[in-house]
């Protein structure tokens, strides 16, 4: 589930007051929206302008990291014209000039990795990957040959085999926030709850 929704989602709940202003914002003009954000204080103002500087303007500004100041330019200039640069780096440039100087040059990461919240593309992988397992081996062990079974049937196995693999992982404590690992698995949790 994005976290930023711009729509009304077709199903499922609005999360929090949060998302209810930001669905009501967005359905405004933008030159109405503008001014409800700039209204409600300094914070929203200066979110505003970043998002104004970064995100409308045709050329790069100092908010994407093009230094403006002489000295500053030479010196980067020095360091980066001895190097050689992949595609993949370049690209990253063109992306986002400050996010590539903070990472590539200044070697930083961010401090507010959204670890933990949201199962990553391998974990995920590999939860897809044991529930498949489990499924071919509860037809097998029930000697179920798949292509002579109902449809109902093949579903009944897969969603005990998907409620087999998801206690395992929230016995492990992996599934992170409550609410995105309901949202996750919602169309195999049984009708009774949780899962």
């Amino acid at each position: 589930m994005p976290l930023t929704r711009r729509e009304v989602p077709e199903s499922g709940p609005i999360v929090s007051a949060e998302e209810y202003d930001a669905l009501a914002i967005a359905s405004l003009q933008n030159h109405e929206a503008r001014r409800y954000v700039r209204q409600l204080g300094n914070l929203p103002r200066r979110g505003l302008m970043l998002d104004t500087m970064r995100n409308r303007r045709r050329r790069f500004t100092a908010y994407d990291g093009m230094l403006q100041a002489p000295d500053v330019r030479n010196s980067l200039r020095a360091s980066v014209d001895t190097r050689f640069w992949s595609i993949s780096q370049v690209h990253a440039w063109s992306t986002c000039p400050f996010r590539f100087f903070m990472q590539r040059m200044l070697q930083l990461e961010p401090l507010d990795t959204d670890n933990g919240r949201e199962l990553d593309a391998l974990a995920v992988g590999r939860l897809v990957h044991d529930i498949l397992e489990h499924f071919h081996q509860r037809l097998q062990d029930r000697h179920m040959a798949p292509a002579q079974q109902p449809f109902a049937a093949l579903k009944e196995e897969l969603q005990r085999a998907c409620q087999q693999s998801f206690a395992v992982l929230e016995s492990q404590g992996q599934t992170g926030s409550r609410l995105l690992w309901h949202l996750r698995k919602g169309p195999w949790k049984r009708s009774n709850g949780y899962g």
